[in-house]
C-alpha cells in the first residue's frame, strides 16, 4: 500500500489560519502552527482527514504544516503572499479580514473550537513542550547537524492519534482513491 496522503488545500488552510486569528486578533506564529497541528490530529482522528491537508514536517520546535509554514516565512520575510495577513514583528500575524466559515465544514469548526478551547489560552512554549510529547515528532526529531526539518509520515501520525477503526478507515480510503487514480476499474 502506498503512504497515507492528503492533498494541501490552500482555500481551507487560508480559513482556518484566519480563524483562529480572528479568534485571538494576533497570534506568534509558532503557537498558531501547533494549534494546526493539534487541529489536524484531532480532525484526522474523529473524522478520517485533517482538515488543511498537505505535508507535516518535524522541525525543533516540534510539528509544523510544510505549506502554511512556507507562507508564513515568506510573510516575515517581506514577501506578498496575499492580501489576508499582517506580520507584525518579531514573530505574529495578524487577520486582514474575517474568517469565511462557509469555506469550513461543520466538523472543521467543531474541532477549532474544541482545540482553541483547550489549548487556545496557553502560551506558545507551552505548546511546543506538549507537542514533542507526540511519537510521530520524536520518531522524526531533527538532529543537531542534521536537515532542518524531516518529513512526518502521515502514517506517523495516523498510528498515534486514530483508533483501530478509524486507521482501517483511512487505509481503505486511500486504497479506493489510489485505484481510482490510476484509472483502474476493478473498484
Amino acid at each position: 500500500m502506498a503512504a497515507i496522503a492528503f492533498a494541501y488545500d490552500v482555500k481551507r488552510a487560508t480559513e482556518v489560519v484566519l480563524w483562529f486569528l480572528n479568534k485571538h486578533g494576533r497570534l506568534d506564529y509558532r503557537k498558531l502552527l501547533k494549534l494546526l497541528f493539534l487541529a489536524d490530529c484531532r480532525h484526522l482522528a474523529e473524522y478520517g482527514r485533517p482538515i488543511a491537508g498537505g505535508r507535516y514536517v518535524a522541525m525543533s520546535q516540534g510539528p509544523v504544516q510544510s505549506e502554511i509554514y512556507d507562507g508564513f516565512r515568506a510573510l516575515r520575510d517581506g514577501q506578498p503572499v496575499g492580501p489576508d495577513l499582517v506580520f507584525e514583528p518579531p514573530f505574529y500575524l495578524r487577520p486582514e479580514r474575517a474568517v469565511r466559515e462557509e469555506c469550513l465544514s461543520e466538523s472543521d469548526l467543531e474541532v477549532l473550537e474544541e482545540i482553541d478551547r483547550e489549548y487556545g489560552r496557553m502560551d506558545s512554549q507551552a505548546l511546543v513542550d506538549l507537542v514533542h510529547k507526540y511519537k510521530c515528532w520524536k520518531n522524526n526529531e531533527p538532529r543537531p547537524g542534521g536537515p532542518g526539518s524531516i518529513t512526518i509520515p502521515y502514517d506517523d501520525i495516523v498510528s498515534e492519534v486514530c483508533n483501530d477503526d478509524m486507521a482501517d478507515l483511512i487505509c481503505e480510503h486511500q486504497e479506493a482513491r489510489a485505484v481510482f487514480e490510476e484509472g483502474r476499474p476493478d473498484l
